[in-house]
């Protein structure tokens, strides 16, 4: 039962690890699309969903690490 567990709680800790890299790519959309909406006056209408999205999954996948 032992191995079970420590088996479950390496893919968490490895799962956890890869979303926690959804951080990065949310700062680089978030500082792209201010730099997009107020520098080039060209705002995105999918940057708010994909926002959102990634903030999502970051939250619910990186939660359990």
């Amino acid at each position: 039962m032992d191995k079970l567990l420590y088996t479950v709680d390496k893919i968490s800790t490895f799962v956890g690890k890869m979303f926690s890299w959804l951080i990065v790519a949310l700062t680089f959309l978030v500082t792209w699309e201010v730099f997009s909406r107020y520098a080039l006056n060209a705002p995105h209408a999918w940057s708010f969903d994909a926002m959102i999205m990634l903030y999502g999954a970051m939250f619910m996948m990186a939660g359990a690490y």
